[in-house]
């Protein structure tokens, strides 16, 4: 099927234009794309999403709708109408095809590279980040995934080491120690955790939480039982 090219304009509540695009699809209704410039997003949240008006004129080829997105920018802005567009339009890569060695060159200069990394959040931020994610809870096939992808990590509890792994840890943990300056400040975080009131009360009250939930004790309990009941099965020393 032929894609229907066209152009569109966003006008705000009392019907004046605020930008003039070209699209095909669901391009002129999609107000909160990532793709938007900021001038653009941020009349959207001024106006709210249901209170734009969206015109579609139809084209008979993209490069008719490329043409007419550049005289309707054109028109309006000649009429005094500021605009949201960055550009005298026109410009777009719709049906571009990227080349193989393009898109591993792309690749490889993004290696390594984070998105955020470094990237400071403000407190309110935090503080809406950290409210939106209480009570959430993971389902038991996430936890199963979770687990399964968890299996086989030298980290995890029951998990046997090799000897090249812990002759590593061992090298790496003297050289820590050989340094006063660095062993001290191991004790010194050690301490601090230790005695921090606050990770106390913490700890505290999410684990008068888990035993208030009668299934979670009765698993502890249970757990512990068998623990005691292994270690008495061991062979005693003569």
């Amino acid at each position: 099927m032929k894609k229907q090219f066209y152009t569109y304009i966003h006008c705000k509540p009392d019907g004046t234009p605020f930008y003039v695009g070209k699209g095909s699809g669901n391009r002129a209704y999609n107000l909160y794309e990532t793709k938007r410039n900021t001038h653009h997003i941020n009349t959207i949240k001024k106006y709210g999403k249901d209170n734009i008006g969206i015109y579609v004129f139809h084209c008979n080829s993209e490069e008719q709708a490329f043409a007419d997105e550049v005289q309707q920018i054109l028109q309006l802005s000649k009429e005094g109408i500021l605009l949201c567009n960055k550009t005298r339009g026109g410009e777009g890569s719709s049906g571009v095809l990227v080349t193989t060695e393009t898109r591993n060159k792309l690749s490889e200069k993004a290696r390594g590279k984070s998105f955020n990394k470094g990237r400071k959040h403000s407190e309110g931020f935090r503080l809406k980040l950290s409210a939106y994610h209480i009570g959430m809870s993971a389902n038991d096939e996430t936890r199963k995934k979770m687990s399964d992808s968890h299996k086989g990590n030298k980290y995890c509890l029951g998990v046997k080491q090799s000897d090249e792994t812990k002759e590593k840890r061992r090298r790496s943990l003297a050289k820590t120690l050989s340094s006063p300056d660095k062993r001290k400040s191991l004790l010194e975080r050690l301490d601090a955790a230790r005695n921090n009131e606050e990770s106390k009360r913490k700890k505290k009250e999410k684990l008068l939480a888990l035993w208030s939930d009668p299934e979670w004790k009765k698993k502890t309990l249970a757990a512990r039982r068998d623990a005691i009941n292994k270690r008495k099965s061991w062979p005693q020393s003569q």
